[in-house]
């Protein structure tokens, strides 16, 4: 080949292999660079091998060019650094291209291209991630690592204790000890929350909070409640009582029916002042898409507050995620 016409040697070269196909169990014989092999296959489950390089740098082409049922290419030696060497070839113009590369020891094949999801799966692409972002080594472990997140349960929504007021809208005072219903609030001895005296009405706190649009309706949602109390009182097993109301685009506002409930109770004679936590389960049929608001009143359940107090030091809903298609 002369250097000043090589681009044009190389492209009236002919690049089909001198033997197309080895037929089945046959392995491929490589006589080129850029070897290009037409598969037609006779039957179902038939077989081809590619056999381990013996350089670096070769190109080759595989296609199923007639199908009379599928095949399955063995690549002798891998073709990713998992050291996976199958793949199955099951329609008409699968197409699969490897490079040979050199090892530390040897050689093998690297699949660069290929032009139908069936012939190169993603188990078999290798990931390089340079970050150090995930454990996976190949695309499809990498794609569940990543949707295992995002689809995760463990998504937060935090109900901060500064959005809540009195249910008829009046801000929260400081705390005040007494014969008094009004919530206040609580700060010291390394803490801070919302404080109810022992009365046996106490009045409600109300919060509101924009439904994420990542939140999957179809799944329950988790209330969650840290809270406290100041003695040690046996019968003061405190139940929060709480009241759940969607606010939705185009439906009235004071149209929903309330689908709260009652969280399990505290233990009231664990040790003064023992943080624990209170669950409640939103069902998924209550829940709804955004846009939406949901509006939530809490207090505790009357008549549970008989000597001690009961400080609220957190709330937060626990939601699935779904995956955003715009």
């Amino acid at each position: 080949m002369s250097g000043h016409r090589a681009l044009h040697d190389l492209l009236v070269a002919p690049y089909e292999a001198g033997e197309l196909d080895p037929g089945d169990a046959g392995t491929f014989k490589i006589d080129r660079q850029f070897c290009h092999f037409k598969v037609t296959t006779a039957g179902a489950s038939e077989t081809r091998v590619l056999a381990t390089p013996t350089k670096a740098g070769l190109v080759v082409c595989i296609t199923h060019y007639s199908d009379g049922g599928d095949f399955t290419l063995t690549v002798t030696g891998g073709y990713n650094a998992a050291g996976d060497t199958t793949i199955a070839f099951d329609a008409e113009k699968d197409s699969l291209v490897l490079m040979s590369i050199q090892t530390t020891t040897s050689y093998r094949w690297l699949v660069i291209a290929g032009d139908a999801v069936e012939a190169i799966e993603a188990a078999a692409v290798d990931v390089r991630d340079s970050g150090s972002l995930i454990t996976a080594t190949n695309v499809e472990a990498a794609l569940a690592e990543a949707f295992q997140h995002i689809q995760s349960a463990q998504a937060y929504l935090n109900l901060p204790l500064g959005a809540w007021t009195e249910q008829d809208g009046t801000a929260l005072a400081d705390f005040s000890d007494g014969d008094s219903t009004t919530p206040g609030w609580n700060a010291g001895d390394e803490t801070f929350g919302i404080r109810w005296n022992n009365h046996a009405n106490p009045d409600p706190i109300t919060t509101s909070v924009p439904i994420p649009p990542d939140l999957d309706a179809s799944a329950d949602v988790i209330l969650h409640i840290m809270s406290a109390k100041t003695g040690n009182t046996a019968g003061d097993t405190v139940n929060w009582t709480v009241e759940a109301f969607n606010v939705e685009v185009g439906s009235l506002y004071d149209a929903d029916t309330d689908f709260g409930g009652e969280c399990a109770a505290l233990t009231g004679d664990a040790t003064a002042k023992t943080v624990q936590l209170s669950e409640l389960t939103l069902a998924a049929a209550d829940v709804e898409s955004a846009p939406c608001i949901l509006t939530l009143t809490l207090q505790p359940k009357d008549g549970e507050l008989g000597t001690d107090d009961v400080i609220l030091m957190g709330a937060w809903l626990e939601y699935t995620r779904q995956t955003l298609t715009s």
